[in-house]
């Protein structure tokens, strides 16, 4: 099963940002090039080209290709996967549809939602300018408007998988020498240990005697390193394999 993710849509589409017209106020782009129909209103065909350069073009229009809003905001609605502004919140990698508010359908620009807060969306969006509203500025821009901004109509909901939530833990190791005692000299021998340097007088006793200074020597040499005895950051990132 094919994996998609809102992360990877947002990456190509951070990648275009500053991307304009040419020549200026042609509607000519890449987008539309790609696309087959260029010279022609393109916020619509820069979203399907992000998705398509993604590796995600299942996700916007079911795989398909239309450079009009309206069918956009439409094919969500079917879904289910539409919201109104106001009555929920989006999230990154959902579409944004400027337009009326109300289930007339319509919609006459489109952007990929980059960032919500409780009180500004962030989006990147083509055909476009650099600030405030415009569905025909001639450029792929970064921006964000108030979530109450009366422009928006809503959003798409788009179907990523869910991405693992990776959290890193700061660990502070300490310089180990012949007398250290502690929990880290124990970690320091059970990986000489395992990477093939014994201890079978000491074992992991927590306690930094010859033996464990002899083994951390033999490493040392091996990787060759200051063969000090001393468990320094060298010594630690090569135990730890960093």
């Amino acid at each position: 099963m094919a994996e998609y993710y809102a992360s990877k849509v947002i990456k190509i589409a951070e990648g275009e940002v500053g991307v304009t017209e040419s020549p200026k106020n042609s509607n000519k782009q890449k987008y539309g090039k790609e696309y087959g129909v260029n010279g022609t209103a393109w916020c619509c065909q820069f979203v399907w080209w992000v998705f398509k350069h993604a590796g995600a073009s299942p996700l916007f229009y079911g795989g398909g290709k239309t450079a009009w809003v309206p069918s956009v905001r439409k094919h969500y609605t079917k879904k289910g996967k539409w919201i109104r502004r106001g009555d929920g919140t989006p999230k990154p990698g959902d579409l944004i549809i400027f337009g009326n508010r109300d289930d007339s359908g319509s919609g006459k620009h489109i952007g990929i939602v980059t960032k919500v807060t409780s009180s500004t969306v962030y989006t990147i969006e083509g055909n476009t300018t650099k600030s405030g509203f415009s569905a025909n500025g001639g450029m792929v821009a970064a921006k964000s408007y108030s979530r109450t901004n009366s422009n928006i109509a809503g959003y798409c909901t788009v179907d990523y998988n869910k991405e693992s939530e990776e959290k890193t833990v700061m660990i502070e190791l300490n310089e180990l020498e012949k007398g250290s005692k502690g929990e880290q000299v124990k970690t320091a021998q059970r990986l000489l240990i395992a990477l093939g340097y014994p201890l079978q007088k000491s074992g992991v006793d927590g306690d930094f005697g010859d033996e464990t200074k002899a083994a951390t020597i033999s490493f040392q040499k091996d990787k060759k390193l200051d063969a000090d005895g001393v468990i320094g950051k060298n010594t630690w990132s090569a135990l730890l394999g960093v």
